[in-house]
């Protein structure tokens, strides 16, 4: 049986290189590391040294993929392969903190009324698709989340205190608007970026990736006109994101969410049992009249307009 001068780890490499760099410098990289190999074999080394020194080449190889699908890769990205490899950052169990900045749309009539159109600040945290939304202050007066069984809850700390719970998938329109107006599930944006949204996107100075997303098909049930994105090009962790609500077409208000830290919240944050003590009063959708009462009274709280603070103001 004749044996093949050439070694499987050889085409391994070479394939493995090409998909996970697709440029000529990583192959030409990793042909130099094989071929140093086999310079530094003799045709006196042992069948246990050959192996050693092929399982070294395949590792430096391997690394050398690694760095070049990370690091020369994004020479020639394009925005849908960043965007999924930001989904694939966010899915780890992370805990990032968002300033969210909600300003209605100057197209939008109610944006007219007096007082309407100061900018609400509120803090987010997300951990894939969890999230929690908390007041900007400090002050635990309020808190809405969503939890690991993907139910929406809502909390007003207290002695003893209150809160509402139920599926995401129930939660009636005015509800869910409010939810998806004032929070964001990282996850579910980019799955519906990549899916539904024409997407541009370019490298700007200091590593920043930024992708413009357009829907796909727009329709009377389309809910978000555009979303911006600045995603950073070693981590790709999601810096920014500005999103254009849109209600049957119509403008209702931009929002902006910055990261501003990364950090560990305790696993019970993103869960309603979290933010109350044990003889607060949980209120269920079957509790309909405390149920719609807790609602209005937590929805006017979470989404009052606030005023910015002006810089040097206390």
């Amino acid at each position: 049986m004749n044996r093949d001068d050439s070694h499987p780890v050889d085409s391994l490499v070479q394939r493995y290189l090409e998909r996970q760099a697709g440029g000529p410098e990583a192959e030409a990289l990793s042909e130099r590391i094989l071929n140093s190999v086999r310079v530094a074999q003799t045709p006196r080394a042992s069948r246990k040294t050959a192996r050693f020194f092929w399982f070294t080449a395949a590792l430096a190889a391997s690394l050398m993929a690694f760095l070049g699908g990370w690091y020369l890769q994004p020479l020639q990205a394009n925005p849908q392969a960043v965007v999924r490899d930001a989904l694939q950052a966010h899915s780890l169990p992370v805990d990032r903190l968002y300033l969210v900045e909600t300003r209605l749309d100057p197209r939008n009539p109610v944006s007219q009324m007096p007082g309407a159109n100061h900018l609400k600040t509120n803090l987010l945290w997300t951990r894939g698709n969890h999230f929690l939304l908390v007041p900007p202050d400090g002050k635990k007066t309020w808190a809405m989340g969503r939890d690991s069984d993907n139910d929406f809850w809502m909390a007003i700390p207290g002695n003893p205190g209150m809160g509402m719970r139920m599926p995401m998938e129930e939660l009636p329109e005015p509800v869910r608007a409010i939810a998806d107006l004032l929070t964001m599930r990282m996850e579910t944006l980019l799955n519906d970026v990549l899916v539904d949204f024409h997407l541009e996107g370019k490298f700007n100075e200091g590593g920043i990736f930024t992708v413009a997303a357009y829907p796909k098909f727009p329709g009377p049930q389309t809910r978000v006109s555009s979303v911006f994105m600045e995603i950073d090009s070693p981590t790709r962790v999601v810096r920014k994101v500005v999103i254009a609500k849109i209600n049957r077409g119509l403008p209702v208000a931009n929002v902006t969410f910055r990261l501003v830290e990364i950090g560990n919240q305790p696993d019970n944050s993103y869960s309603l049992e979290g933010h109350l003590g044990p003889q607060a009063q949980v209120h269920l959708p079957s509790d309909k009249p405390s149920f719609v009462a807790i609602v209005s009274r937590l929805l006017n709280r979470a989404a009052e307009n606030k005023r910015s603070p002006r810089p040097g103001s206390p």
